[in-house]
């Protein structure tokens, strides 16, 4: 009962003292990011203070801080482990808790289990923390340059578009309109597998609902025998269901960006890609990176703790140099991963993955090495 008791209050104790110096090291690092910003960007702010208000000014960094604990909160969670258990080796506390028999991981649960969770909550909101405070950034970022246009905005009408469909489909639409899901004035054409035409839908209003899918109003329909234009029977009806493979995604204007798009939007313009014929590959891969980008914190973990009890000297300037080389670490695994993935040299959940992988296994090493 004793041991329980003395092992609880190390929990405690320990994760405490990860907290206090996980949170400096986010406001840290953040600070560190803002700095490095406003130096490279402060003649361009001063340039455009003149002609806007001092509340996009503080929107334009407020903004960003979102975007960047992606990279802050994994090497904050790195340095805080790092230093917490190098001051606790360096003071010889980690001795007396091995010779008490706690195990070290028993006593950092409550640690591991706090960045799980986060990681966690970060993976299913990551649209709403991260993503969408960054396409505000950018739409007030071209604002400042330009305040005529709104890139990042998106139109609610789009005109005059082509679009490659499923089984060799072609749509030719002359609106679109994203608020209702509606196409208006829109030809789709099918091609059977030697490239002729097959048939032929021209549709006044093609409407999108749930669960039913496309419903056309004002259809004339043309089917063509043998790809023979002058052969052809001809129907028209005034409603008609259209079996699409398409949904109103694929005729949204999308920005292919991956700092603005979220797991799940990469995921989307996957499967889109998918249908349609394109390099669905590498949007998977993105898709699985994003999937791992928030678990790096908990992962990282695994390769802190057993360099963590290496050297008992320094630990302030160990756990910068133990940050410095996870953030080149983890860059060359995420890059190579990435490209294997799209190149179809691994399979894409390995490629997104491969970063969270190399670390789980160096880290595993180094346990074992260490003997932790």
């Amino acid at each position: 009962m004793n041991w329980i008791r003395r092992g609880m209050t190390l929990e405690r104790y320990l994760f405490t003292s990860f907290l206090k110096a996980f949170l400096g090291s986010v406001g840290f690092f953040s600070l560190m990011f803002i700095i490095v910003s406003m130096s490279q960007e402060l003649a361009w702010l001063l340039q455009v203070s003149d002609r806007t208000s001092t509340l996009n000014l503080f929107l334009y960094f407020g903004y960003r801080l979102p975007f960047w604990l992606t990279y802050t909160y994994p090497l904050s969670a790195l340095y805080a482990i790092v230093f917490v258990l190098g001051k606790m080796n360096a003071e010889n506390e980690l001795i007396a808790v091995y010779n008490a028999g706690v195990p070290l991981d028993r006593i950092l649960i409550p640690v591991y289990l706090f960045v799980f969770l986060l990681s966690t909550a970060f993976l299913v909101f990551d649209k709403e923390i991260f993503y969408t405070p960054n396409q505000k950034f950018r739409a007030l970022l071209q604002n400042l340059r330009d305040p005529s246009r709104k890139e990042f905005e998106g139109p609610r009408v789009r005109e005059n578009l082509t679009v490659f469909g499923a089984n060799n489909k072609i749509y030719f639409i002359r609106l679109y309109h994203q608020t209702n899901a509606v196409l208006q004035d829109t030809h789709i054409l099918y091609l059977d597998r030697k490239m002729n035409f097959s048939r032929l839908v021209s549709a006044q209003y093609i409407r999108w609902g749930e669960p039913a899918g496309w419903t056309a109003q004002g259809v004339v329909e043309r089917q063509f025998s043998g790809g023979d234009t002058n052969n052809m029977r001809t129907s028209a009806h005034e409603t008609m269901k259209l079996d699409l493979e398409e949904t109103p995604f694929h005729f949204e204007e999308t920005y292919e960006r991956e700092d603005l798009l979220a797991a799940r939007d990469a995921l989307r313009i996957a499967k889109k890609y998918e249908i349609i014929g394109g390099d669905f590959r590498a949007w998977y891969t993105i898709y699985y990176a994003k999937t791992a980008m928030p678990y790096i914190a908990f992962v990282i973990l695994f390769f802190g703790v057993p360099l963590s009890t290496f050297s008992r000297r320094s630990t302030l300037v160990l756990s910068f140099l133990l940050v410095l080389l996870a953030t080149f670490l983890y860059y060359i695994f995420n890059q190579v991963g990435q490209s294997l993935g799209k190149w179809g040299a691994l399979p894409t959940w390995m490629a997104g993955w491969f970063g969270a992988i190399g670390f789980m296994s160096i880290g595993v090493a180094l346990r074992r090495f260490l003997r932790v």
